[in-house]
């Protein structure tokens, strides 16, 4: 499965050739009840960490080519990190100062 959805990968490089989990699901023949594509995300999630340079946008996945690419990727990144990190620490404040 994971090979399959690397071979539709590659022939999306660049974020100007962007596909959606969905489209890659359909064209890798990976079914998944689950809307939200989980099967295809936790295949690119896996292919990513064996070093395959996976980008992702509004517009779906691809093949990174360019240090632009990877730089908004990074962006995207931290700016996710940052406000997990905010939304965690206001769940501690929460649960602590949390009074019914």
């Amino acid at each position: 499965m994971k090979e399959r959805v690397l071979a539709v990968l590659l022939q999306h490089r660049g974020s100007n050739n962007a596909i959606q989990s969905h489209v890659i699901g359909s064209e890798a023949r990976v079914y998944d009840v689950d809307p939200t594509s989980y099967k295809v995300r936790a295949c690119i999630r896996e292919l990513i960490d064996e070093g395959v340079p996976i980008g992702s946008g509004p517009d779906g996945y691809y093949i990174m080519e360019t240090q632009a690419e990877l730089q908004h990727n990074i962006a995207s990144l931290s700016s996710r990190i940052t406000s997990m990190t905010r939304r965690r620490d206001n769940m501690i404040r929460a649960f602590n100062e949390f009074e019914a």
